[in-house]
C-alpha cells in the first residue's frame, strides 16, 4: 500500500471521529450528563434548557395521577400559573409533598381553592412558611380540619391577622395545642368572636397570659362560662381593668366559685355586682386585702354569706367602716365570733342595728367594747 492511501474502513472511522468531535452526531444524541458539549451536556455546565422541563397544557391536562405524581420539582416549578389553575381536582390529589414544597408562591396563588382542598395532609404539612403567609383567605377557608390540623405550627404562626380572621369555626376548632401556643397576639387579637366561642375548654386551658391580654372587651365577653373556668389565675394575670370590667356578671360568679378571680377584678371589687359578691368562695374572701374589704358597698356587704362572715379574720373585720356594719342583716352580725366583735371599734358598734345585736351570741356581745354603750 503506498504512502498517503488509506483503508475504506480506516477513513470512515476517520470522519466519524471528526464529526464527533465537532459535537455533531449521528444516529441517537449522548444522553444528558455525557461527554458532548451540547446544552443538555455537562461539558458547559449549562441549566436544563426549557425543552427539558416545559410541558404544553395539552400534554398536561392528558396525564394520569401517577404521571402528575412522577413529575419532576424542575417541571413542577416550569408550569405556568395558567397550567397550575388548569390542573384538575383528581390531577391535584397525586401532587406530591415534594411537589408542593416547590411551588412558588404566584403558583400556589394560581391553585384553585378545590383543588387545594384535595391536597393529602402530607402536602399541606410540606407547605414552607412563606408560602403558607401568600394563601389567600379563600384558600385558607378551603382547607378541611384534618389539612388545618396537618399545618406547622410556625407556618400557623407566619399566617396574617386577615388570614387568622378567616378561619372557619370547624377550623378553629381543629387547632392543637401546639398550633394555638405559636400564634402571637397579633392573631390572637384577629380570631373572631365567633371563633371564641367555638374554642374548647382544652383550648382555653393552653393559652398564655399574654394571648387572653391581647383580647378586646367584646372577645372576652364573648368567653362562655364553661370555657372561662378552665383558666387559671396565671392565665387571668395578663388582664387589664377594661378587660375585667367586660366580663358578664355569670362569668365572675362561675370564677369565684371556681377559686381564680383576677387581680384586676379584686383591684375594682367595688364595681361588682352583688350575685358576684354572693359567689365568693373561701380562697376569695381570705384573699381580700383590709383596703379591698373597706372598698365594699353597703349593699355588697350585706351579700356575703354567712359562711363567707365566719371566715373573716379580725384585722378584715376591723377594716369595715360603720356604713358596712349598718349593712349587716341580723344572720350575718350572728355569724361573728368574739375576736372578730372585739376587733370593731366604736364607731363599728354603733353603726350596728338592734337585731344585730340581738343576733350576736352572748360570748360576741360580751367582746364588744364598753364605751359604744356607755355612751
Amino acid at each position: 500500500m503506498g504512502a498517503g492511501v488509506y483503508p475504506r474502513s480506516q477513513a470512515v472511522f476517520t470522519f466519524l471521529f471528526l464529526l464527533a468531535a465537532s459535537g455533531i452526531y449521528v444516529g441517537t444524541r449522548p444522553p444528558a450528563g455525557g461527554s458532548g458539549t451540547g446544552s443538555s451536556g455537562s461539558g458547559t455546565g449549562s441549566t436544563p434548557t426549557p425543552v427539558d422541563t416545559t410541558l404544553s397544557s395539552a400534554a398536561l391536562l392528558a396525564m394520569g395521577t401517577a404521571e402528575i405524581a412522577a413529575l419532576t420539582t424542575a417541571q413542577i416549578r416550569a408550569l405556568t400559573t395558567s397550567q397550575v389553575a388548569a390542573l384538575t381536582t383528581l390531577q391535584a390529589t397525586a401532587l406530591t409533598p415534594r411537589q408542593i414544597a416547590a411551588l412558588a408562591t404566584l403558583q400556589l396563588a394560581a391553585l384553585e381553592t378545590a383543588d387545594l382542598a384535595a391536597l393529602s395532609t402530607a402536602a399541606i404539612a410540606a407547605l414552607e412558611t412563606g408560602q403558607a403567609a401568600r394563601l389567600s383567605t379563600a384558600q385558607i377557608r378551603a382547607l378541611s380540619s384534618r389539612q388545618i390540623l396537618a399545618l406547622e405550627a410556625q407556618d400557623l404562626a407566619a399566617l396574617t391577622s386577615t388570614q387568622i380572621a378567616s378561619l372557619k369555626t370547624q377550623q378553629v376548632q381543629a387547632l392543637n395545642n401546639a398550633q394555638l401556643a405559636a400564634l402571637g397576639t397579633a392573631s390572637m387579637a384577629a380570631l373572631t368572636t365567633t371563633s371564641i366561642v367555638a374554642l374548647s375548654s382544652q383550648q382555653f386551658a393552653a393559652l398564655s397570659a399574654a394571648q387572653l391580654g391581647a383580647w378586646g372587651t367584646r372577645q372576652i365577653a364573648a368567653i362562655e362560662t364553661r370555657d372561662i373556668t378552665a383558666l387559671s389565675a396565671a392565665q387571668f394575670a395578663g388582664l387589664s381593668s377594661a378587660q375585667v370590667a367586660a366580663l358578664p356578671s355569670q362569668q365572675i360568679a362561675a370564677l369565684a366559685a371556681n377559686g381564680v378571680l383576677p387581680p384586676a377584678l379584686l383591684a375594682g371589687i367595688a364595681a361588682l355586682p352583688t350575685s358576684v359578691i354572693a359567689a365568693f368562695g373561701s380562697l376569695q374572701i381570705t384573699a381580700l386585702t383590709p383596703t379591698q374589704l373597706a372598698s365594699l358597698t353597703s349593699a355588697q356587704t350585706g351579700a356575703l354569706s354567712t359562711r363567707n362572715i365566719a371566715l373573716l379574720t379580725p384585722m378584715q373585720v376591723g377594716a369595715l367602716t360603720p356604713v358596712q356594719i349598718a349593712g349587716l342583716k341580723p344572720a350575718l352580725a350572728g355569724m361573728l365570733s368574739p375576736p372578730q366583735v372585739a376587733a370593731l371599734d366604736a364607731p363599728d358598734v354603733a353603726a350596728l342595728s338592734t337585731a344585730a345585736l340581738v343576733a350576736l351570741g352572748p360570748q360576741a356581745f360580751r367582746a364588744m367594747p364598753p364605751t359604744p354603750l356607755a355612751a
